[in-house]
Parts: structure tokens; C-alpha cells; sequence
């Protein structure tokens, strides 16, 4: 089973590999391999080389953005995505990617609510 998992980890790791320079800080770094590769991972990515032309285009605008929600934001409200298709599909990839730490703390959230909940349903004994 831990080799499983460790594989997974390991595939895992290489394919986000590809996603390092969609960053508002990095983009400028987006090459066509980087959309070539992005293009094998996301399902519906049917031209690397489209995808590669829609990201340079938006690079200045991603650059103002300064989180994902940002760019989220920017691909609704200038209805970016009738125009680059492709990229407003990574996008939506991007944002339904779990994120382990954030599902860790909510665990340790409902945890602590749960705990509160029965100590103030206990019924209190005096000894």
C-alpha cells in the first residue's frame, strides 16, 4: 500500500511540475513545452500550441493578478473565456486541484467543533 501511495506521490509531483509558471510571478517564464505537457495532463486541452498563444497573450493581465482568485475573477469578468478557451480550461482545472493543508485544517476544524460540542452536552457531575 505505501508503495502505491509513495508512486502516486511521485506521479503526482512530476505533473504539477508543469504547472510552476502559471503564476502571476513566473508566467513570463511560460514556454510552448510547458504547454505541451500541461496540454498531456488536462483533459479537453486538444492544441498545445493555441494554449502556449492564449497564455502569452494573457500574461500581461495575469500579471496584475496577485492570487488565483484574481485570475479566476479576471477570466469572468472580462468573459475571457469565449475568447481563450483553452486557458480558461486550465484555469478551471487549477481551481478544482485539492489542496492537502487546506482540507488538514478543516479536518482539525470540524475536529474541535465536534469536541465543543460534546463537552457542552455533557451533563456536568459533581464528585
Amino acid at each position: 500500500m505505501c508503495m502505491k501511495y509513495e508512486s502516486y506521490l511521485k506521479v503526482l509531483k512530476e505533473s504539477l511540475y508543469w504547472f510552476r509558471n502559471l503564476s502571476s510571478s513566473t508566467i513570463n517564464n511560460f514556454v510552448e513545452i510547458d504547454a505541451e505537457n500541461l496540454a498531456k495532463i488536462v483533459t479537453g486541452l486538444d492544441d498545445s500550441l493555441l494554449l502556449f498563444q492564449e497564455i502569452k497573450q494573457l500574461t500581461p493581465a495575469i500579471t496584475q493578478c496577485h492570487n488565483i482568485s484574481k485570475v479566476d475573477n479576471m477570466f469572468m469578468l472580462k468573459n475571457c473565456c469565449k475568447f481563450y478557451a483553452r486557458a480558461c480550461l486550465l484555469d478551471q482545472f487549477i481551481l478544482t486541484l485539492p489542496i492537502t493543508m487546506s482540507s488538514n485544517e478543516r479536518s482539525f476544524s470540524k475536529l474541535k467543533l465536534i469536541k465543543n460540542y460534546l463537552r457542552s452536552t455533557m451533563p456536568r457531575t459533581n464528585n
